[in-house]
C-alpha cells in the first residue's frame, strides 16, 4: 500500500509506563485503529518518569512505529519540549525561560518593600532584577542604572492571593484564586523619587528558552537519538507553553537575541510592554511580540527542517499553535497562527467539546479552514476532544467538519489519556471508527479541484488589540468574543467566510472591484477591532474604498497606525459619515456602561454594547429589532459600531455569492457550496443540526431539488441537474416541480 492510498485521518497514541515494558496492549490497540479507517498515528510519551530521552522510551517508540507500518499506517511522534526538555535545563541553566514579573510600590524617604508572586510550577530563583523604573514628584518616569538602587529579597508562602494584576483592572468581571509563594524586595532609591516600579527575572527549572543556542542544540540531538527510528513525522502539540497573564516570558539568549535583531536591550522599555500610546510604547510591543513568535518560529522551523532531512520531505509535521485561547496564545507568543502555520504540512487547530461553547467550535473550524486555504496546505486537521464523549457529538461535528474539509484527529489511543476515554476499549470507540471511516469516504468523493467557497474575508488582527497594550487587554477578550459569535451565525445563515491574516492584507491586490488575498478574489473585507492598523493595510483600504470594495468594520473606529505616528480617526470618520470619534473615545464610553474582561478573565458569551454614533444626514442608519442604532452605511463602506453583532451582521450585510449558484434554502440544515474550475458544476454539501435528520428544499435559477432522510448528503449540480454524490444510508434525492 503506498502512501498515498493511506487514510488521511488521525489518531494519537498515549505511551504508558507498563508499555515500556509489554507491547502487547499497544499491538492491540494499533491493530484496532487501522481497522477503525485511520491512516496516521501520532505517538505521545507523556506523564512517566522517563521522557523521550530514555532508551526504553525510544524502544517502545520504534515498536509502535513498526507496528502501525505493518497494519498499512504512518507514525509521527509528538517531540514538543514540555515532556522532556526540564531534563536540559537542569543540565544547561542558561537555557532556562525567564518570567518577568513586576510590582509597585510607594517610596518613603527612598525606602520601599513591594511583593510579587513566584510564576512556574517547578523550583524558581529570582535570576536578576531586569529593571527597576521610578517616578519624580513631578510624575516624571525614569530608568534607573544598578547604581542607583539596592534591593534584597526574601520568600514566604500565603493561604490567600497578594495584590495582582487584576487589582488594577476594577473593570474586571471576576479575579483568579488561591494562594502561592511570593517573592518580597525590599530596596532604597534616591530620595527625592515618590514610586517605584521592579521588573524581576524568574527563572525555572521546567520551560526552556527557545531561542538559546543551548535549547537548539539539545532539541537537534534529541532528533539525532531516533534518527534510526523509522518514523514518518514529528508533532509539537502546544509548543508555546510557559507563558503566564502576570509575567512576559524572556530568557538569557531571548534578551540577547532581541539586542541583536532591534538594537536596543529591552530591559530599558520594559515598562513600554504594560501599556502607553507613544509611538516607541507601540513599537517595543511590536519588536516584543514579533520577537516571541520568531522564537518559537524559528525553534520549530530548524527541528521540522532536521525531520525531513531524516524522514523525508513529505514527513508528517504537525501539531495545533492554538493553546488556551487567544489571551494566553499572545503571552505564550503562539497567536500568530499564519506564520507558525507555515513550519507544518497541514493545517491545525484545537478545541473541546464540553468545555466550551458550540460558537468557540465552531470558529476553530473556520480558523483551520482559513490556515489550510491562505497556506496552501492539502489537509486541516483540529484536535477535537471530550471527556464526556455522547454519540450524537461524534457524529455532529464528523458532518459539521464536511462543511469545512476537515480531516479526524483525536489523541486518546491507549490505556492512559489525561482523563480521556481510553481507546479503543471505550464503548465510543465504535463511534470514532465510524466517523473516521466516514470523513474518508467524504474525503475520497470529493473532486480534488474543488474547495469549499466563501463570501467574504475577514482580517485576523491579533495585533490590532495587542498593540494597545495591557492598559486594553479587554480588547483581545472581547475581539474573541465577536469571532466567536461572527462564525456560529455564519452557520446559522449558510453565510461562509474566510479568516485572512496581516501580512496577506498587507501585500493585496485591488482590481476590478475585488481584493485578492493569497490568489483568492473577494468583493467583500471585514476587519473587526481594526482600531490600529498598519500603513501597508492602510493604503489598501484607500483602494478598496476607490474600487467599491465592500467594507465592513465592528468595534472601535480605526484611529491610528500601528508603524508611524499618524492619526487616521478623522479619514475614517469622514469615509462612514460620522462625527469624528477615536478608541480613546470608544474604550471610556464602553467602560462607562458595560463592565469589561480583564485580561485573566474568560471571554464573554456576548458583548451587548452599542456606541452612540452621531451621523451625517446623507448616512444610513442601521437600527436592530429593539429600534437602537448599532452602525452606519455610506457608500460601500459599513460601521457595526457595536462589539458583537451576532444578531444583525447577516441580516444587514446581503450576501454577495459570486461563482456558485444563487439559491433559497427552505430547511433548517447546514448547507455550503463548493466551487471548482468548471463554472457550470458546482458540489453542494448538506447536514442536518445536531439533534435532526435532513427536509430541505433548494431552488435556484435552473434546479429545484428536495433531500429527505439522512443526516447530511453531497449533490452535484450542473445546469438544471442535480444527483447524489455521497451521502448518509437513508438519504434521498428528488426534484421539485416548479409552479
Amino acid at each position: 500500500m503506498t502512501k498515498e492510498k493511506l487514510s488521511q485521518q488521525a489518531m494519537g497514541l498515549f505511551l504508558t509506563p507498563d508499555w515500556l515494558h509489554d507491547y502487547s496492549d499497544m499491538e492491540e490497540a494499533l491493530a484496532e485503529a487501522a481497522a477503525g479507517g485511520f491512516g496516521i498515528i501520532i505517538g505521545f510519551g507523556r506523564h512517566m518518569h522517563q521522557t523521550l530521552e530514555d532508551e526504553a522510551v525510544r524502544a517502545a517508540i520504534q515498536f509502535a512505529a513498526e507496528t502501525s507500518h505493518k497494519h498499512g499506517m504512518r507514525f509521527a511522534l509528538d517531540m514538543d519540549w514540555c515532556h522532556w526538555a526540564n531534563r536540559a535545563v537542569e543540565r544547561e541553566p542558561n537555557m532556562a525561560l525567564w518570567q518577568i514579573v513586576s510590582g509597585e510600590s510607594a517610596c518613603h524617604e527612598g525606602q520601599f518593600a513591594l511583593t510579587v508572586k513566584y510564576e512556574g510550577k517547578a523550583p524558581v530563583i529570582v535570576e536578576e532584577i531586569s529593571a527597576v523604573y521610578a517616578w519624580d514628584a513631578q510624575g516624571q518616569v525614569h530608568f534607573l542604572s544598578p547604581e542607583d538602587y539596592s534591593v534584597e529579597q526574601s520568600s514566604h508562602g500565603s493561604a490567600y492571593n497578594w495584590p495582582t494584576l487584576d487589582d488594577d483592572q476594577t473593570v474586571s468581571l471576576s479575579k483568579p484564586r488561591g494562594g502561592g509563594y511570593y517573592c518580597e524586595l525590599k530596596g532604597e532609591v534616591p530620595a527625592n523619587y515618590t514610586r517605584v516600579k521592579v521588573y524581576t527575572a524568574m527563572r525555572s527549572t521546567k520551560y526552556p528558552d527557545v531561542s538559546s543556542p543551548e535549547y537548539l542544540k539539545a532539541q537537534a540531538d534529541l532528533l539525532s537519538f531516533y534518527a534510526e527510528v523509522p518514523m514518518d513525522g514529528v508533532g509539537w502539540d502546544e509548543p508555546g507553553k510557559g507563558g503566564s497573564f502576570r509575567a512576559y516570558k524572556a530568557g538569557r539568549g531571548f534578551f540577547a537575541k532581541f539586542l541583536e535583531t532591534y538594537g536596543y536591550d529591552l530591559r530599558e522599555r520594559l515598562m513600554d510592554l504594560d501599556g502607553g500610546d507613544s509611538s516607541q510604547a507601540v513599537q517595543t510591543r511590536r519588536d516584543y511580540h514579533a520577537a516571541i513568535v520568531e522564537m518559537n518560529y524559528h525553534a520549530q522551523y530548524m527541528f521540522n527542517q532536521q525531520a525531513k532531512a531524516q524522514y523525508g520531505e513529505d514527513a508528517f509535521l504537525g501539531t495545533h499553535h492554538t493553546y488556551a485561547g487567544m489571551a494566553m496564545d499572545i503571552r505564550c507568543g503562539v497567536m500568530d497562527y499564519f506564520k507558525l502555520g507555515e513550519v507544518l504540512s497541514a493545517a491545525f487547530t484545537d478545541t473541546g467539546w464540553d468545555v466550551s461553547g458550540h460558537s468557540e467550535t465552531i470558529y476553530n473550524y473556520v480558523l483551520v479552514d482559513s490556515l489550510r486555504k491562505e497556506l496552501d496546505q492539502p489537509l486541516s486537521y483540529v484536535n477535537d476532544w471530550s471527556k464526556k464523549p455522547r454519540t450524537v457529538w461524534y457524529d455532529y461535528y464528523t458532518r459539521l467538519k464536511m462543511l469545512y474539509r476537515i480531516e479526524w484527529f483525536m489523541i486518546f489511543l491507549g490505556r492512559c489519556a489525561e482523563n480521556f476515554p481510553t481507546f479503543p476499549w471505550d464503548p465510543y470507540w465504535k463511534d470514532v471508527t465510524r466517523n473516521a471511516k466516514q470523513l474518508e469516504s467524504f474525503r475520497d468523493v470529493l473532486p480534488a479541484d474543488l474547495d469549499t467557497y466563501s463570501e467574504m474575508a475577514v482580517w485576523f488582527s491579533w495585533e490590532s488589540p495587542v498593540f494597545q497594550g495591557t492598559a486594553r487587554a479587554h480588547y483581545v477578550r472581547l475581539w474573541m468574543t465577536c469571532n466567536y459569535n461572527l462564525s456560529e451565525q455564519g452557520l446559522e445563515h449558510n453565510r461562509h467566510f474566510d479568516y485572512v491574516s496581516t501580512p496577506a492584507l498587507e501585500n493585496a491586490e485591488v482590481r476590478d472591484g475585488q481584493i485578492i488575498l493569497s490568489g483568492k478574489a473577494y468583493r467583500r473585507l471585514t476587519l473587526p477591532y481594526a482600531s490600529m492598523v498598519s500603513t501597508a493595510i492602510w493604503q489598501t483600504l484607500k483602494a478598496c474604498r476607490e474600487a467599491g470594495v465592500e467594507l465592513i468594520f465592528i468595534g472601535p473606529p480605526p484611529s491610528r497606525l500601528w508603524d508611524s505616528d499618524e492619526k487616521i480617526d478623522a479619514e475614517f470618520c469622514q469615509w462612514a459619515g460620522v462625527k469624528q470619534v477615536d478608541d480613546t473615545q470608544y474604550d471610556a464610553v464602553l467602560k462607562s456602561q458595560r463592565p469589561v474582561p480583564s485580561l485573566t478573565d474568560w471571554e464573554p458569551d456576548q458583548a451587548d454594547f452599542r456606541f452612540p454614533v452621531k451621523a451625517d444626514s446623507q448616512t444610513e442608519c442601521l437600527i436592530d429589532i429593539e429600534g437602537d442604532t448599532i452602525g452606519v452605511r455610506r457608500d460601500n463602506l459599513t460601521w457595526f459600531s457595536n462589539l458583537d453583532p451576532r444578531e444583525n451582521f447577516y441580516k444587514h450585510v446581503p450576501s454577495c455569492a459570486d461563482g456558485v449558484p444563487a439559491v433559497t434554502h427552505y430547511g433548517k440544515g447546514y448547507y455550503r457550496w463548493y466551487a471548482g474550475k468548471d463554472p457550470e458544476t458546482a458540489v453542494l454539501v448538506c447536514i442536518a443540526p445536531m439533534y435532526g435528520t435532513l427536509h430541505e428544499n433548494f431552488a435556484g435559477a435552473e434546479f429545484n431539488f428536495q433531500i429527505e432522510g439522512g443526516t447530511w448528503a453531497v449533490v452535484t449540480v450542473s445546469g438544471a441537474e442535480a444527483s447524489l454524490l455521497i451521502a448518509d444510508r437513508g438519504t434521498k434525492l428528488g426534484n421539485v416541480e416548479k409552479s
